[in-house]
């Protein structure tokens, strides 16, 4: 589903005149894209010369260096379009040298049975516009209702499969050395590029993760290197969630013969005058759609946003540059006072909220390099 912030489209003149404009305007909308020219009542000279014929809708193209030219014939009227409209408008390509095999018809009250054969033995695509007022005067407002999704990954748990019998300490795997035995990273940093690179799933819940090593990282216990057979984190992605009530358009375009929707268009407003509506927080997908039965409406728009930093066993990762600094300064104050400093309680140097949770990553050089460093082959779950 498209989402768009446009104005309303907007014509002016007779009923009858803006019936037509109002369907010409949104169907021009919906066919604009990056790589084509698209102009609405666009005059086209005939091939023999003369006065210029219009069509409704142009869309213009460049394929492999050739041009290419597609037209739109769009109908705003009480009654189903007819076979004769479907000759004056093939009629109309042939006058001014438009390819008729590749081209449009639009109506918003749909063809008759004469019509739709006439198209077909032509070859011209005939398609219905959904989305109007009874009237056919302007586009049908519906309620509409948008939720944000803040996206957190929390992990508190990692496995490991080596080829260590008994280590020393268990923190001598949480690190990461490269071939020169100097540190490059930690577990975390591991689970933050997954994160990071999409590996980790956007949907709310718990996920076992199969990590990926960088090329070359390896543990380091008792002073022989050894690189893990696998490595799995448990990973829950919670959702942090607000909503917003406005109202929106919905367009679609189908398919005459095959009743299928080709094209699908929803111009949505939501007014920053509103307050937001808190959702969140949420712990499954089940908890997150109850929310579709609160807060009831016909057109609902869904975003989700992953927050740039995960919780790593309470801690917030990568660490801050402020929370960096910190340790930084405890742990000077702890051997000041003949201390080794590792008795210091981390979580207290920078306490989870959603300030820090929003907060850019502070990309260090340990961490660019990390990001840099191709990852090697995918180790077993």
């Amino acid at each position: 589903m498209a989402r768009k912030h446009d104005r309303p489209i907007r014509t002016a003149g007779s009923p009858a005149r803006t019936k037509g404009r109002i369907v010409e305007a949104i169907v021009a909308a919906m066919h604009d894209t990056d790589d084509v020219t698209v102009q609405q009542n666009a005059r086209v000279r005939p091939l023999a010369g003369g006065r210029p014929r219009e069509i409704d809708v142009l869309i213009r193209a460049t394929v492999s260096g050739y041009p290419v030219q597609i037209a739109i014939e769009c109908k705003n009227e009480r009654q189903p379009v007819g076979a004769g409209q479907i000759d004056a408008f093939i009629a109309k390509l042939q006058h001014v040298g438009i390819p008729v095999r590749s081209s449009i018809y639009i109506s918003s009250a749909g063809y008759t049975r004469g019509a739709k054969e006439r198209a077909r033995a032509a070859g011209v695509r005939l398609l219905l516009l959904t989305g109007l007022t009874e009237d056919r005067l302007r586009t049908a407002l519906l309620g509409a209702f948008q939720s944000v999704i803040y996206l957190l990954a929390v992990c508190n748990t990692w496995r490991f499969t080596n080829d260590v019998a008994a280590i020393d300490s268990p923190a001598d795997l949480n690190c990461f050395y490269d071939e020169g035995g100097q540190l490059v990273g930690a577990v975390g940093d591991l689970v933050w590029r997954a994160w990071h690179e999409g590996r980790i799933p956007s949907t709310l819940g718990k996920h076992a993760v199969h990590l990926q090593l960088p090329v070359g990282w390896r543990h380091i216990i008792r002073g022989r290197p050894s690189i893990p057979f696998s490595l799995t984190a448990d990973v829950h992605v919670y959702g942090l969630a607000v909503g917003f009530r406005g109202e929106a358009s919905h367009h679609d375009l189908i398919n005459i013969d095959t009743n299928e929707e080709e094209k699908r268009r929803v111009n949505a407003h939501f007014p920053h005058t509103l307050e937001p509506i808190r959702l969140g927080p949420f712990r499954t997908e089940a908890e997150l759609g109850e929310v579709a039965t609160s807060h009831p409406a016909p057109i609902r728009l869904e975003i989700r946003i992953r927050l740039p930093r995960i919780e790593l066993r309470r801690l917030l990762w990568p660490p801050s540059q402020e929370y960096s600094q910190k340790l930084a300064q405890a742990v000077a104050a702890a051997h000041e006072r003949g201390e080794s400093g590792d008795e210091i309680d981390l979580t207290t140097l920078e306490v989870p909220s959603l300030a820090h949770l929003f907060e850019p990553v502070w990309l260090t050089q340990t961490l660019k390099n990390m990001l840099e460093t191709p990852l090697g082959e995918s180790m077993a779950g």
